[in-house]
């Protein structure tokens, strides 16, 4: 969990200009607050609480957050503080893989794209079975996941961009992927430095 150590507090940042970023955002967002709110939501993957905080917003219903990185956990916990939301979520810090939720009436979500983190078949079988075995009867499982598109990756491989770009603190994030089309694996290495600089530093991630 290396990655997500150093990453925890440039995330939020990161995404905000991943073009599925707002459309998942307001899809889940949008559904959600539709559920009777003695429902609960299980966030697989929570990270930062970005969804969840919108989700929020737009409903009164709980929701449990689950992560396996201890960072992401302490930053989510302060983005909820800092919205006045914090009675509404109970966090975890729980392995998809081996999920222990103990109360019913649950909706299971596992957005943007978290499920291509499990990089083999199998894996992501492995995830799919683990929240099976976790549900009770009636409750519902929500996640997404990209379509691979072959054309556009093999435009974007190796291509540096920036993500993040803050003139006024001289801050900036590059993402820069690889594609390994064999094995059907995408590298992602993030860097962040100052702008005019070199970069500072290097954080990776494998989807």
């Amino acid at each position: 969990m290396d990655f997500y150590k150093n990453f925890a507090g440039y995330y939020d940042k990161w995404v905000l200009n991943d073009s599925q970023a707002n459309t998942l955002t307001d899809f889940y967002s949008d559904y959600l607050c539709k559920i009777d709110k003695k429902t609960k939501i299980v966030y697989l993957g929570i990270a930062t609480g970005r969804i969840a905080i919108e989700i929020m917003k737009k409903s009164s219903l709980d929701i449990i957050g689950i992560d396996n990185s201890p960072e992401m956990l302490e930053q989510c916990e302060k983005n909820f503080t800092h919205n006045n939301l914090e009675d509404k979520l109970t966090l975890f810090e729980q392995d998809i893989l081996d999920l222990s939720i103990e109360n019913s009436s649950n909706i299971y979500i596992l957005p943007f794209r978290t499920l291509i983190h499990f990089l083999s078949k199998e894996d992501k079988k492995e995830c799919l079975a683990s929240v099976y075995k976790s549900m009770n009867e009636g409750e519902a499982f929500i996640f997404d996941l990209d379509i691979f598109d072959e054309v556009q990756a093999k435009k974007n491989d190796k291509e540096i961009t920036v993500s993040y770009y803050d003139e006024e603190n001289v801050d900036v994030l590059y993402n820069q992927f690889e594609f390994d089309f064999s094995n059907q694996i995408m590298n992602a290495t993030v860097y962040q430095g100052t702008i005019g600089s070199e970069k500072l530093e290097n954080l990776r991630k494998h989807y």
